[in-house]
C-alpha cells in the first residue's frame, strides 16, 4: 500500500508512521506542500511497484471483498482491460447502493456512456499500472473532474471497462467534498467534455454528435450554476447550449432561463451580489 500525504495539517502522518513501523507493506510518501489530488494520485501511481493499481481517496474505504471480486476478471481479460464497480454512497444521514442496471464494456460503448455522465467512481477503479503511467495520469491543471477526463481518454484509446455490479467501495460525500460543489463540478465537467470532443481521434459516431454533447453538458452547467445560486453563469451556460445545438432547444430550457433571471433579480436586492464563475 502506497499512501500519499498531500501536506496534511492534522496528525495523519504521525498515525501513518505508527502503522508503518509495524508493517513493512505500507509505504508513506510525504509531500512538503499541498499539490492537489491529481498530483498526489500521480505520485502514488508512479511510486507503485506492483502490476496493478487500485485507487482509493481519503474519504472512502474498500469493502472486504473488493479485490477478490474485481481482480479475477481483470487478470483473465486483455492487457487493455480496466475495472470498476458499484459502491455504497453515504451522505449526511443516509446510505444507498449505487449499481448500474446495465453496462457494455467495449470502448466505443464506454465513450457513449461517459458522455452521458461520469459513471466510474474513482475509488472503485483498478487498472494495470502501465496503462495509468503511459496513458492515464491525472491532469494537474484541473481541480475537479480529473477522473472523468482519464476515463474518457482511456476509453477513446480502446480500453475495455470491465464492471462488477456490486457495491464494493464505501463512498462518502459531505458538505466539504469537491463533488458537493455544484458550481465547480459544472465548470470543470464542461471543460473536460469540451477538451475531449476536440480530439482528432474520436469514434465517428461520437464526432457526428459532438454538437449534441456540447449542448448537453452546457445545459447541465446551467442547472449546476443555478443550484449554486449563480444566475449570471447559469444564463451564460444556457446560451452556450443554445449556440452549440439550436435544434435541441426545448421548452424546459426556457424554464431554466426564467428561473435564472428570477434568481438574478432577487440577488440584486441590497446586500447581495450576482454570482459568476471565472
Amino acid at each position: 500500500m502506497v499512501v500519499v500525504d498531500d501536506a496534511s495539517s492534522d496528525d495523519t502522518v504521525q498515525r501513518l508512521r505508527a502503522l508503518a513501523a509495524g508493517d513493512d507493506r505500507l509505504r508513506i510518501i510525504e509531500r512538503d506542500r499541498n499539490g492537489g489530488e491529481s498530483a498526489a494520485r500521480n505520485q502514488g501511481i508512479l511510486a507503485a511497484t506492483q502490476p496493478y493499481v487500485a485507487l482509493l481517496d481519503s474519504d472512502n474505504r474498500f469493502l472486504p471483498d473488493k479485490l477478490a471480486r474485481q481482480m479475477p476478471a481483470l487478470l483473465n481479460g486483455s492487457d487493455r482491460a480496466v475495472s470498476f464497480s458499484g459502491y455504497m454512497l453515504a451522505t449526511e444521514g443516509s446510505r444507498s447502493e449505487v449499481v448500474l442496471d446495465s453496462w457494455l464494456s467495449e470502448s466505443e460503448a464506454v465513450v457513449g456512456a461517459l458522455l452521458i455522465g461520469c459513471a466510474v467512481n474513482t475509488s472503485t477503479f483498478i487498472a494495470p499500472r502501465s496503462v495509468l503511467v503511459d496513458q492515464g495520469l491525472f491532469r494537474t491543471d484541473l481541480t475537479c473532474c480529473q477522473d472523468h477526463d482519464v476515463w474518457l481518454r482511456l476509453a477513446a484509446l480502446g480500453h475495455v471497462f470491465l464492471y462488477e455490479p456490486a457495491p464494493l467501495t464505501f463512498y462518502r460525500v459531505h458538505r466539504d467534498s469537491v463533488s458537493a460543489d455544484a458550481a465547480r463540478v459544472a465548470k470543470y465537467e464542461e471543460l473536460v467534455i469540451g477538451d475531449f470532443l476536440a480530439r482528432p481521434d474520436l469514434p465517428a459516431s461520437v464526432a457526428a454528435r459532438s454538437a449534441q454533447w456540447r449542448a448537453h453538458w452546457a445545459l447541465a452547467s446551467a442547472e449546476g450554476y443555478l443550484a449554486a445560486g449563480m444566475s449570471a453563469a447559469s444564463l451564460g451556460a444556457l446560451a452556450r447550449a443554445a449556440l452549440a445545438h439550436p435544434a435541441a432547444i426545448r421548452p424546459g430550457w426556457g424554464l431554466i432561463g426564467l428561473r435564472a433571471l428570477r434568481a438574478g433579480l432577487t440577488s440584486r436586492k441590497p446586500g447581495r451580489g450576482v454570482g459568476a464563475v471565472s
